[in-house]
């Protein structure tokens, strides 16, 4: 579960920190990330396979991505997930109701797309 404080913070900070380093442009693109991120998985939202805390989860770190690295950060987002979905069937073999916390493969695109 993703704390909304840890959130809040993260996405001003992010914010800010873009404001005062790169420019109202890079600001803008971040915002635009974070609306894509919204428009993205909101409809996975109300269908209930995903929560709303990971949504604002990787809003606020989009606010330190911008657009260009959340979209290439996608496809290994996509990968880890379901890396992590059929792990977590084979251990507990079934599909039903099964609940991913999508924090772990969020953070885990993030990085694989950083190189970090």
């Amino acid at each position: 579960k993703v704390n909304n404080l840890l959130s809040l913070t993260g996405f001003v900070t992010g914010l800010l920190f873009d404001l005062a380093t790169l420019g109202i442009a890079a600001t803008a693109d971040a915002l635009l990330a974070a609306v894509l991120v919204f428009a993205i998985l909101f409809p996975l939202f109300s269908i209930r396979l995903i929560g709303a805390g990971d949504i604002k989860f990787l809003m606020a770190v989009c606010m330190f991505l911008g657009r260009k690295l959340f979209m290439e950060s996608l496809v290994a987002i996509a990968a880890a997930s379901m890396t992590i979905m059929l792990i977590m069937v084979f251990y507990k073999g079934k599909w039903r109701n099964l609940k991913i916390p999508m924090t772990i493969p969020i953070s885990l695109g993030i990085l694989y797309t950083l190189k970090i």
